[in-house]
């Protein structure tokens, strides 16, 4: 009978500490759904694609008073990082690392280095409005920020999903051995990686990178290109864009372009060798001439002194600087329009061009407005760093070979301006001139005095 009571009271016992167990059971589980959905509903509500908009109030220590500001709305993005906090992105450089509470209210904490030494607070207004705002502390450049407020309205949440798009487009700035290879990436929100591959077939036995796309441009379709150089002339290339994510790789359509071809090469009576080029219905020489005998073996007359420069009304010819070590083979040399004149300076089957070869040059080209940047030599070397908008995609490669003044004989504009004399006189004393500078990407035309020194180009008659 004792062990009976004894076996009814455990057992009392294990049902009372079994319902006790389910019960706790019950409660964890409870609270891990309810985190789950927690968090499922904040992630659901909050993360996507935003328009935002932001203002500012601002002490000038200058001008002594307060300044306020607005920008326009631009699109952003706010995703989810882990423990329950949020990136929102509001600008090119600018993001915030914040934690949202269950209500969808923010806490007064932000992390960002942008935001070092800020106060933050700021809050969701139901499913798709966002206040925040900030106070920064240091004041740059004598200008204290007290508040910038950002607000944000949801536009969609399918962010972050898939690998980039990328569209190739068609080569521009093809030269002789080069071209600018160009084409669109949509990144979709992620840090991506772009490149172009290319070769003389589809299967691409080479590669170059563009500039890498920051993560927070990630809205917009964005245009990216490479200067592809190094290439042969008169052949075909294959090519197409690349673009990589963490989410995975995709390759634009293949395009193809053909360098520039090579004519023959012309020599004239030094035995100076010219490399030549077609533009349109034209072959040019890519090259300025510097030849100092005319094509039947006359010497041209070399003058240095200033003085007697300034006072001829025969031909002659210099160097800039009176360099000749240093500029023949670069620049060529500078001629006043006496000796254009003559019309026995160019080799056999060439000539100085007209006013109007020069000018249904700059016609075939798009104009003077677009001329210029077209027929110049890329890069520094030998143009200035203000060689604006220079492709070279015709491959005449014009070079600043400056000038030599009628005034005083000085030479200037050596690497910022190229002046070409034309054979067309416009009066007794000025003859029709063309001319590129490194500050502009239009081809000049102007009138000018026959005892100023210029250099000179060939056209093939």
């Amino acid at each position: 009978m004792q062990q009976s009571i004894c076996f009814e009271n455990k057992m009392t016992v294990m049902k009372k500490y079994a319902r006790i167990y389910v019960l706790i059971l019950f409660v964890t589980s409870f609270m891990l759904l309810y985190s789950c959905v927690k968090d499922f509903n904040y992630t659901d509500k909050y993360v996507g694609s935003w328009a935002f908009k932001y203002t500012w109030l601002k002490y000038d220590e200058l001008l002594y008073s307060l300044r306020t500001g607005d920008s326009i709305f631009y699109i952003g993005v706010i995703y989810p990082e882990p423990n329950g906090y949020v990136t929102i992105i509001y600008s090119d450089e600018n993001s915030i690392n914040t934690k949202v509470e269950t209500n969808g209210k923010i806490l007064n904490t932000c992390e960002s280095a942008n935001h070092g030494g800020s106060e933050c607070s700021g809050y969701f207004e139901g499913d798709s409005i966002l206040h925040y705002s900030t106070y920064e502390k240091t004041p740059p450049n004598h200008v204290q920020v007290f508040s910038t407020t950002l607000t944000g309205r949801k536009i969609n949440k399918n962010i972050i999903k898939k690998a980039p798009i990328a569209e190739t487009r068609a080569a521009t700035g093809i030269t002789l051995k080069g071209a600018i290879l160009c084409g669109i990436v949509y990144p979709d929100f992620l840090q991506t990686t772009v490149s172009f591959e290319f070769g003389t077939s589809s299967n691409y036995n080479g590669s170059i990178g563009a500039i890498g796309i920051n993560f927070t441009d990630g809205y917009k379709e964005i245009n990216e290109c490479a200067n592809l150089s190094g290439l042969t002339p008169g052949t075909e290339y294959h090519f197409r864009i690349k673009a990589f994510n963490s989410l995975g790789t995709l390759y634009g359509s293949d395009k193809t372009f053909t360098t520039l071809r090579l004519s023959d090469p012309v020599s004239d009576i030094d035995g100076n060798v010219y490399g030549t080029v077609p533009i349109g219905n034209q072959i040019w020489m890519t090259e300025n001439l510097k030849t100092t005998h005319y094509k039947d073996g006359t010497s041209i007359p070399l003058v240095i002194d200033n003085s007697i420069w300034i006072s001829l009304t025969a031909p002659s010819y210099c160097w800039n600087n009176n360099d000749s070590v240093t500029i023949k083979n670069i620049y060529g040399a500078l001629y006043n329009w006496y000796t254009v004149n003559t019309g026995k300076l160019c080799p056999l089957g060439w000539h100085i061009p007209t006013d109007e070869e020069w000018s249904t040059l700059a016609t075939y080209l798009g104009g003077v407005n677009l001329a210029g940047g077209k027929l110049k030599e890329i890069g520094t070397t030998h143009w200035t760093n203000q060689n604006i908008r220079a492709t070279n995609e015709t491959g005449f490669t014009g070079l600043p070979g400056g000038v030599r003044s009628s005034i005083d004989g000085t030479f200037n504009s050596n690497g910022s301006a190229g002046y070409w004399w034309s054979s067309t006189e416009n009066d007794a004393t000025n003859a029709w001139c063309w001319y590129l500078s490194s500050y502009a990407s239009y081809m000049g035309r102007i009138s000018i005095d026959n005892k100023l020194g210029f250099s000179v180009r060939c056209l093939k008659d």
